[in-house]
């Protein structure tokens, strides 16, 4: 690894690169819904749903509820924890900074389609506030500096960003 490699991952790692998007829950897992079906096959479609409201949620913790005795203590121990989690990134998606972040993700992807083919610049999210924007990376010179932080702002971002590009020196 090269010293402009060096520079640009102990930049890069000062930023949180990771989208939360992904990992939110929005269903019960494939895998305890199977489980859920080897004791009772009939509850699959009551089981499998999307969860869109807070009613959704409502109507799976009723159901498992109503079918305790049936799936057993493991299974209804593991159903109450997905529930929890459903329970709590469906109030996460919902909250002001919930939206915020989520919005600032879908921009964040976009961006990083359009510049996929280059090396030194990342995007991502501050530690501290996921809420804010940063982009970053290793430019050439002052020019390229003030092109890139143009081309990021006419993006359209949903929120001001924070630039941090290193202008390289020989």
């Amino acid at each position: 690894m090269g010293n402009l490699d060096l520079i640009f991952e102990s930049e890069k790692s000062k930023v949180n690169c990771w989208l939360i998007g992904p990992s939110i829950t929005c269903c019960l897992s494939k895998s305890l819904i199977n489980q859920i079906c080897q004791k009772n096959a009939s509850l699959r479609p009551l089981v499998s749903i999307i969860v869109k409201s807070k009613n959704d949620i409502k109507r799976l913790k009723d159901l498992i509820e109503l079918n305790k005795l049936i799936i057993g203590t493991d299974v209804y121990q593991t159903c109450q924890e997905e529930l929890k989690e459903l329970a709590d990134d469906y109030n996460w998606i919902h909250s002001e900074t919930g939206k915020k972040v989520l919005d600032n993700e879908r921009w964040i992807t976009t961006a990083r389609e359009t510049i996929k083919d280059q090396q030194y610049i990342y995007i991502g999210k501050s530690w501290i506030d996921p809420t804010k924007i940063i982009v970053g990376g290793i430019c050439s010179d002052n020019e390229e500096k003030q092109e890139l932080e143009v081309y990021f702002k006419e993006l359209n971002p949903p929120i001001n960003l924070e630039f941090r590009f290193i202008v390289k020196t020989e």
